[in-house]
């Protein structure tokens, strides 16, 4: 019980809406999980439902799959796989999403969305599309936390787990972007420009 209570108090909710027998309703404003915004690409992803004077914006299931992405709870796992068991994703459109708001997204919040869609991709045996995408966001937001200091990729090697030639590409792409400078050849160090 004290872990189900603590994975909620990450959710970061404005109210959290509970009556006996009844599901119980998570209240966020402005953000979702303290980390997505409820964007006007999202809005204009809902579907409107009237019932006499009230309306009801449905979002899509993208939406509430990434929405539920950004959480650590064992439930919106399990609300995720079972989307991906009744429906087939527009998984451009949720890329597109996590781009958008990338501003947004602190990078362990891009490795709980990794996180999550690799525990997908073991629990369901599938592949998803995005995953190795996310991942590269997820290395380079990386990198470019860890060289706010000079770093070698052994040294960056040991903090994060992703294999030495898959950093040294990342880095090659983000000296070509401009965004971190060698330090030294030999070994190769970096830091943030």
């Amino acid at each position: 019980m004290a872990e189900k209570e603590f994975q909620y108090g990450l959710l970061e909710t404005s109210a959290m809406l509970e009556r006996k027998n009844s599901p119980r309703i998570d209240l966020f404003v402005r953000k979702v999980c303290d980390a997505l915004e409820f964007s006007k690409k999202m809005q204009e992803r809902s579907t409107k439902i009237t019932q006499g004077k009230i309306e009801i914006y449905l979002s899509s299931l993208e939406d509430i799959f990434l929405l539920k992405s950004v959480s650590s709870r064992d439930s919106d796992l399990i609300d995720c796989e079972n989307i991906l068991q009744k429906t087939t994703l527009d998984w451009k459109t949720i890329y597109a999403e996590i781009l958008a708001q990338e501003k947004n997204l602190e990078r362990n919040q891009q490795l709980i969305i990794l996180d999550h869609l690799e525990a997908l991709e073991k629990r369901m045996n599938i592949k998803i599309p995005i995953t190795k995408k996310i991942a590269n966001l997820c290395l380079e937001k990386s990198i470019l936390y860890l060289a706010k200091k000079p770093i070698t990729i052994k040294d960056i090697q040991t903090k994060i787990d992703f294999p030495e030639t898959t950093i040294r590409n990342q880095i090659t792409k983000l000296l070509k972007k401009n965004e971190i400078k060698k330090v030294s050849k030999k070994p190769l160090t970096i830091i943030l420009k």
